[in-house]
């Protein structure tokens, strides 16, 4: 077991306990961490807390677009100064928002969407028969990762955009040859 909380009955055993002790059922709703929060938002931010504003979305789509090395690995970021070596700064775009997604890099010389997956999150490693039968909650983000890819493909298909999936593991084995393929 990787957490006690996995445990039978441990998450009902500690609700009631913080229902005992603090009167809330969880730790983020004990009201001087609910007060302490709202300090800590107006003080860094400007504004009180609020767990999921309505514009949130649209937050985090600009704040990646204003920011797109935050939101990649260390390896993605190699491979996207392979891509702007190849096809100048202006022609590689990290985290270009295309329906719903943030996609990789898009390379506008040659018109062609990338996708930077890593075996273990995208589902390469081990078969996608054996991760559904987990019931690890990390495992079930791994299968929707999974099922976002198949989504994203069938779309970008459907629209004659040119999507491609590039590995970590390849890009390892090969740098070089993930840029030529393009």
């Amino acid at each position: 077991m990787t957490s006690p909380l996995l445990a039978p009955g441990a998450r009902a055993k500690r609700r009631r306990t913080h229902l005992e002790r603090y009167s809330a059922e969880e730790t983020f709703q004990i009201e001087r961490f609910v007060k302490q929060r709202a300090a800590t938002w107006l003080k860094r931010y400007g504004v009180p807390y609020h767990p999921f504003p309505k514009d949130a979305f649209e937050k985090a789509k600009k704040a990646m677009l204003e920011n797109p090395i935050k939101w990649s690995s260390k390896i993605e970021i190699e491979y996207g100064k392979l891509l702007r070596k190849k096809f100048g700064d202006k022609n590689v775009i990290a985290q270009k928002w295309v329906n719903r997604w943030p996609i990789d890099f898009y390379v506008k010389t040659i018109d062609t969407y990338i996708q930077f997956d890593g075996v273990y999150w995208h589902c390469l490693d081990i078969p996608l028969t054996e991760i559904r039968k987990s019931e690890k909650p990390r495992d079930k983000a791994r299968v929707v990762k999974w099922e976002t890819d198949r989504e994203q493909e069938a779309w970008f298909s459907e629209h004659n955009l040119r999507l491609i999936r590039i590995t970590d593991i390849a890009f390892k084995q090969d740098p070089e040859g993930c840029i030529e393929c393009l």
